[in-house]
């Protein structure tokens, strides 16, 4: 079974269930959908491998991801890939609470 394609110069896969898997390309991450969580057809290459490093959070119960991108952090959508919040954050700690919708299908 094909997870991930061959496309990526590395993948760091995240616990079973998990529903997604950080891909590299060229020291950039992305986000690949998990093919555990997703079948055949909906798995795919979701956010770009534009990030300069990730962070996963639960939050309401949701999990909501925290990317890095020209040296600030901001919220990313991880289903759809759109940025959820502008990069103007110098650490995740400075992130605002995420109130944005997380759909996980």
């Amino acid at each position: 079974t094909k997870m991930i394609p061959a496309e990526f110069d590395s993948v760091r896969f995240f616990p079973f269930n998990s529903n997604y898997t950080a891909v590299y390309n060229n020291g950039k991450v992305g986000i690949y959908l998990a093919i555990w969580s997703y079948d055949d057809r909906d798995t795919m290459h979701t956010v770009p491998c534009v990030y300069e490093d990730y962070k996963r959070y639960t939050a309401d119960g949701v999990p909501k991801l925290a990317m890095k991108k020209d040296g600030k952090w901001g919220w990313v959508n991880w289903l759809t890939g759109k940025p959820m919040s502008e990069f103007n954050y110098e650490t995740t700690d400075d992130l605002p609470y995420p109130h944005y919708k997380q759909r996980l299908y």
